[in-house]
């Protein structure tokens, strides 16, 4: 994700990677967090009907 926002322009001085649910690790936490792989996701894209702009 902080990949993508750089990409997209953000500011990144101003966006902080706090990590996700895995990092919480008190005993309160242990009932809603798993240590599961992430999902895997295939797609497929195609873009019709576009017109490509020459480069100036």
């Amino acid at each position: 994700m902080m990949k993508l926002l750089a990409a997209r322009g953000w500011d990144m001085s101003k966006i902080y990677n706090i990590g996700g649910m895995a990092h919480y690790a008190g005993a309160e936490y242990r009932d809603i967090v798993t240590d599961t792989p992430e999902i895997a996701i295939n797609a497929t894209y195609s873009f019709e009907g576009l017109t490509r702009i020459a480069p100036k």
